[in-house]
């Protein structure tokens, strides 16, 4: 199971990625250098990232966490559903006997996609 990135904070930081960007032309053309333009750049780029790449993914025994820059990745693993579980919105996965917390959360994440992990891992059926 695959949960996006919230598609608004995204679109955010994309519309601010612009702004700063012409912005930071605008001053290019008259003549001063400034940081605006870099910084806009930089939020175009991880703006983009977000609309592109998974926040995270539930796989069969482990849960991925790739970083929104980059090959980087955060994998957690599990022998089975039963150590990995949803409680006040947050997402847990038994390790060495405790309790590990992932750190996502649900304002990140899209809505329905984070529904739909929540259903699935609070279901008794599929537990």
């Amino acid at each position: 199971m695959t949960v996006r990135y919230n598609r608004v904070f995204a679109i955010v930081l994309l519309v601010l990625g612009v702004i700063n960007t012409l912005l930071g032309v605008w001053l290019l053309a008259l003549g001063s250098l400034s940081p605006s333009l870099l910084t806009g750049i930089l939020i175009l780029v991880i703006g983009y990232s977000y609309l592109s790449r998974p926040y995270f993914i539930i796989e069969a025994h482990q849960v991925v966490v790739p970083a929104p820059l980059g090959p980087i990745k955060r994998t957690y693993n599990f022998p089975n559903d039963t150590y990995i579980k949803m409680e006040n919105s947050r997402l847990f996965v038994r390790s060495g006997g405790n309790w590990k917390r992932i750190r996502v959360y649900r304002w990140l994440s899209d809505s329905t996609d984070w529904q739909a992990m929540e259903a699935k891992l609070t279901s008794p059926v599929t537990r």
